[in-house]
C-alpha cells in the first residue's frame, strides 16, 4: 500500500468500525483517519457498575498505516493519572507491532479491553478517608461526575444533609445575585448535580437508612434462612418490601383492599358477609344440593 493517500482498504477499515461501535464513535475525518470512541466497561450496560469512562482520540497521518497512530484522551472519569498512562502507553506499544497494517479495529477493540480491565474505582472514600470496596454492595456511584463513596458513609452524609438543610438566599437576593437556586442536593466532591436516576436511588438509601415502622417490621419478619442472602439482593429486596408495604396501608385507608363484601339483602338493608361466611354457604349450598340430587333419584 502506497502511502500518502487514502485506499479503499482504509475506507472500509473505518467503516467497519463505525459499524461495530455505531453512536460510540464519531469519524472525525477519513484521510488523514481520525476517529473519536467513547469508552465504558463491558458491564452488561449497568451504568451503576462502570467506575471509569474517557474518550479515545485515534489520529493518523498521512504515512498511516506505514506509521502508527497518535492517542491521546478526553474528558476521562475515574481513571486516574496512573491508568490514563497506562492506556496511551500499551495503545501505543500495540500500534507500533501493527506497523504496515491497517489496525484501527484492533486498536478499538483492545482500548475497549483495557478500560474494563481498568473498571476499578480509585482513590478513598471522601468521608473516611479509606480505600474503596470492590463488591458493589459497599459502593454507592454517582453516574454524572463518577465519584465513588462508601455506601454506609454516603447513607450517613444524607442522613446528616437532612438534619441539617443549608440556609438559603431569599428569592430577591438570589436574583440580585443573578443566579438561580441551589439544588437541593450536589456532590460531595464536584458539586455537580446529579442524574435524575441517581435521585431515585438516593431515594431508595433513604429508605435504607430509615425505613419507618412498616420496614422495620418487614426486616424483622425475613426468616433467618433468608438472611443468607448476599446483602445486595436483600437490601433490593427491602426496599420492595418497604414499599410494597407503604402502598398497601395507602391503599386500605382509601377504601382500596377489599377485605368484606357489602351484599343487598331484600329488605334494602346491607350486611357485611365475610369471606370465610361466604366460604361455609357455598359448602353448604353444595351439600344441600347433593341431597336434593340423591332425593330426586331415589
Amino acid at each position: 500500500m502506497e502511502s500518502g493517500e487514502c485506499s479503499e482498504e482504509i475506507l472500509e477499515e473505518i467503516e467497519a468500525v463505525k459499524a461495530v461501535y455505531f453512536n460510540e464513535c464519531t469519524v472525525v475525518r477519513l484521510w488523514p483517519p481520525c476517529i473519536k470512541l467513547e469508552l465504558n466497561p463491558l458491564t452488561a450496560e449497568d451504568v451503576t457498575q462502570q467506575f471509569v469512562c474517557a474518550r479515545l482520540v485515534i489520529k493518523a497521518n498521512e504515512q498511516y498505516p506505514h506509521e502508527p497512530p497518535a492517542f491521546s484522551v478526553e474528558h476521562a472519569k475515574g481513571l486516574g493519572d496512573k491508568r490514563h498512562s497506562s492506556l496511551l502507553q500499551r495503545l501505543s506499544t500495540a500500534a507500533a507491532a501493527q506497523i504496515g497494517d491497517t489496525m484501527l479495529g484492533f486498536l478499538c477493540q483492545l482500548a475497549t479491553d483495557l478500560i474494563t480491565a481498568y473498571n476499578e474505582p480509585e482513590g478513598v472514600c471522601c468521608f473516611c478517608m479509606e480505600t474503596m470496596a470492590r463488591e458493589p454492595s459497599d459502593l454507592f456511584k454517582l453516574t454524572t461526575c463518577y465519584h465513588c463513596f462508601h455506601r454506609r458513609c454516603f447513607q450517613d452524609w444524607l442522613a446528616w444533609q437532612d438534619a441539617n438543610p443549608r440556609e438559603e438566599l431569599p428569592i430577591h437576593e438570589q436574583r440580585q445575585r443573578n443566579h438561580a437556586p441551589e439544588p437541593a442536593l450536589l456532590c460531595p466532591v464536584c458539586r455537580s448535580v446529579p442524574a435524575d436516576t441517581d435521585l431515585d436511588r438516593i431515594d431508595q438509601l433513604k429508605r435504607l437508612s430509615d425505613p419507618g415502622e412498616q420496614g422495620r417490621a418487614v426486616e424483622e419478619a425475613i426468616p433467618s434462612e433468608l438472611r443468607e442472602i448476599p446483602s445486595e439482593l436483600r437490601q433490593a429486596v427491602r426496599v420492595q418490601q418497604v414499599e410494597v408495604a407503604r402502598v398497601f396501608t395507602r391503599q386500605q385507608s382509601r377504601g382500596g383492599i377489599v377485605t368484606e363484601l357489602d351484599t343487598r339483602i331484600n329488605s334494602g338493608t346491607y350486611a357485611k358477609v365475610s369471606g370465610s361466611d361466604l366460604s361455609g354457604a357455598h359448602l353448604c349450598g353444595s351439600s344441600t344440593d347433593d341431597d336434593n340430587s340423591n332425593n330426586n333419584n331415589n
